[in-house]
């Protein structure tokens, strides 16, 4: 009895030594380019490996079959672009990492992937492409390298809960990104880049309009009255407008000093004012 128990636990560790170590397997793989392949494993990650770009796609995505199952996309340094539509309406996608290769992303590649929430865009990234990340409500927070040149129509369109945009660039370089129309999400969000300014200390109020990199006068301390001079300059930016109804009411001003770099005043800035 005690060898047979003996003989048991000597063949059950035998076993346990030669159980294979605990690998992710390949669900499926193909092609999507000349020098481009992807692999899907067990796990719900795809993975874009190669060389050069994706195949820009309009049907016939090679992985659509699995579309309810890929929940990562990793596309490894080598590849350079990620075609059009290759993840169009992936509703389970919920994280993305580019490698510094990918250079530009395509037309409705991620549009409707509403729980992606974790993107990982590469360093080299310069163009993303019209309705790119359309409809991308999970979207919080972005991160966009100081390479990035263009930023094509509706690219970020209905991103509703974008919050928070940091841009490894400077302020001018920033001025520099060519935007398309529909991108106001971008503009609603915080924006910060390597040289953003803290809030200057001033008895006005103001805005920081990261369309034109200039700034926006928007009332005046309560406390202030007499002579007032608008300055050229806030934070160390250009000061260019002044805001609708910035003044109105305001009967304590009795003069207005306004430098010439402000080429913009709203309506009824200065309306109900005794001056």
């Amino acid at each position: 009895m005690k060898k047979h128990l003996i003989l048991i636990v000597v063949l059950t560790v035998a076993m346990l030594c030669v159980l294979p170590v605990t690998t992710l397997a390949v669900t499926a793989n193909g092609t999507c380019g000349d020098e481009v392949n992807w692999a899907l494993d067990d796990s719900g990650v795809l993975t874009i490996s190669g060389t050069g770009a994706m195949t820009n796609f309009i049907s016939s995505i090679p992985w659509e079959g699995y579309k309810s199952y890929i929940q990562k996309v990793v596309v490894e340094d080598g590849v350079t672009h990620i075609g059009n539509y290759a993840f169009y309406n992936f509703s389970n996608l919920t994280a993305v990492e580019l490698a510094d290769s990918v250079t530009s992303i395509g037309e409705k590649v991620f549009e409707g992937c509403t729980l992606l929430s974790d993107l990982s865009l590469g360093n080299g990234l310069k163009s993303i492409d019209e309705r790119a990340f359309y409809t991308c409500k999970g979207l919080v927070s972005l991160s966009l390298p100081v390479s990035l040149t263009e930023i094509n129509k509706s690219a970020f369109y209905n991103c509703s809960n974008l919050k928070e945009v940091t841009y490894a660039g400077t302020l001018a370089q920033w001025s520099n990104i060519t935007i398309g129309s529909y991108n106001d999400r971008l503009y609603k969000a915080n924006i910060t880049c390597t040289d953003t300014p803290a809030p200057e200390d001033s008895i006005f109020t103001y805005e920081l309009d990261m369309r034109t990199v200039t700034i926006t006068i928007t009332g005046l301390s309560p406390e202030v009255s007499g002579t007032i001079t608008i300055p050229t300059t806030l934070s160390g930016i250009s000061v260019t407008a002044i805001a609708e109804s910035a003044f109105e009411g305001r009967t304590d001003i009795t003069e207005v000093m306004i430098s010439d770099g402000v080429a913009t005043i709203g309506n009824n800035a200065f309306s109900d004012c005794s001056a």
